[in-house]
């Protein structure tokens, strides 16, 4: 017989609730559960990254609120010393219900009119529909604290979490310490610098943040073959020796578009650049300055930053930055996230209702990180596409065997000293992840 929680606060209830809302689903996902509620305060905050998730893990949602109904004292029809009542899931499908003779907490806000809450209503509302609103009457105290949350202020739960809403807006699963922090110092004026192995994210982060803050990024992609000139701008040589050195002629870069726009510029993999090029934007860094030769000084409008991501030294082609240019950026690490955020982001991408495959190929993917024989591990993009390639599949034999020996050769590297081949060692990983799974 299966148990499903149907009374669940999610980190949307400030106070009430921690767990947040992919780890939520990722557990229920776990432990096999059919379905899943979310049964927040007074709002629908995390209604539809809960949604998502749990469509993307295979779970029927149970989408709910708790709601602080007004205090019938307010209420011509209420009897005298009423208290506040609470609303919630009855069960999955068949909308909300009150918990009777339950009492708010003194310290919420009430967000209902307890005449707009009655079921009973001739016209009920979408949000009012299957609503019942329960009273009692109470003692002098329970008057006093019907007083005192009319006159509480909203908690933060109750404004708008831009954590959440990133998330939301851009499919981001977990990161709420790295997306508050990058949206921290973006939000003090401070050029960001995030660092972390391939495929953790580094860029998606980068570029949510700066789109959930409404500003314009000019994007630059590192490599060792790019120059100061592509970086800064040029002159048209047709152009002159038709009209000489001026504005005209002269085609800026991405550094002077963004200095000149009082824009964001996001250089992807940084420590993949020239020293000489990551040199030129000191002075743009440190002064908002920047001389052009024949065109002058370049001056950065308000707004200006800059917003790097880099992979650790030790990957091929990259290189350290100079403590000075390090000294210019505020650092934010990326790092593999849990197994069970790597479960609902495969999940997610893939639309996948096999549990099981996704589990195993979670944890064929994990175990190249940590297993010895290997000198380069992969990231969940191999998790991703051995699901949607097993998926795709006749399904004759072993598909996430075959999956495994597509996506992960290009992701991973051996040690040198390790004897068995490749394939060979995949084909053991995927051997123990299936009896685990």
């Amino acid at each position: 017989m299966s148990f499903v929680h149907l009374h669940v606060h999610s980190n949307f209830s400030l106070g009430d609730g921690a767990g947040r809302i992919d780890e939520l689903v990722a557990a229920a996902h776990r432990y096999g559960m059919p379905a899943l509620a979310i049964t927040d305060h007074d709002g629908l905050y995390g209604a539809v990254r809960f949604y998502q998730a749990c469509k993307a893990a295979g779970i029927k949602p149970v989408v709910g609120v708790e709601i602080s109904v007004e205090s019938v004292l307010a209420s011509p029809t209420g009897g005298e010393g009423a208290t506040p009542t609470t609303a919630e899931p009855a069960e999955a499908g068949s909308g909300m219900r009150a918990n009777s003779a339950r009492e708010c907490y003194p310290r919420r806000q009430p967000r209902v009119p307890y005449s707009g809450s009655r079921s009973e209503s001739p016209n009920p509302g979408p949000a009012a529909a299957g609503v019942r609103a329960c009273s009692r009457c109470g003692d002098s105290r329970s008057r006093r604290r019907s007083r005192e949350a009319r006159r509480s202020p909203p908690r933060y739960a109750d404004r708008v979490n831009p954590i959440g809403q990133i998330q939301d807006a851009h499919g981001i699963v977990g990161r709420d310490e790295e997306l508050a922090m990058a949206l921290a110092v973006l939000e003090s004026g401070r050029h960001l610098l995030l660092e972390g192995p391939v495929g953790v994210g580094k860029t998606t982060v980068a570029l949510a943040v700066c789109t959930h803050i409404g500003r314009s990024v000019v994007r630059v992609d590192g490599d060792d073959r790019y120059s100061e000139s592509k970086l800064t701008g040029w002159f048209d040589p047709p152009l002159v020796l038709a009209k000489g050195y001026c504005d005209e002629t002269f085609f800026a870069g991405p550094l002077v578009q963004a200095m000149r726009a009082g824009a964001v510029l996001f250089v992807n993999e940084l420590n993949r650049m020239p020293e000489a090029v990551q040199n030129v934007l000191l002075p743009a860094l440190d002064e908002g300055l920047l001389i052009v030769p024949r065109i002058g000084d370049v001056r950065a409008a308000p707004g200006f930053q800059v917003v790097a991501t880099q992979n650790p030294v030790e990957y091929i082609a990259t290189g350290h930055l100079s403590e000075a240019l390090r000294d210019r950026f505020e650092h934010v690490g990326l790092d593999y996230q849990s197994a069970d955020e790597e479960v609902a982001i495969v999940a997610r991408e893939t639309g996948c209702p096999d549990r099981g495959l996704i589990d195993a190929a979670v944890a064929v993917t994990r175990a190249t990180r940590s297993d010895p024989r290997f000198r380069k591990g992969a990231s969940v993009r191999a998790a991703i596409a051995m699901v949607a390639i097993a998926t795709s599949t006749d399904g004759s034999g072993d598909a996430l065997r075959r999956a495994a020996g597509a996506a992960l050769p290009t992701r991973v590297e051996l040690r040198d000293e390790t004897d068995t081949p490749l394939p060979a060692v995949l084909d053991e990983l995927v051997g123990e992840a299936r009896k685990k799974a």
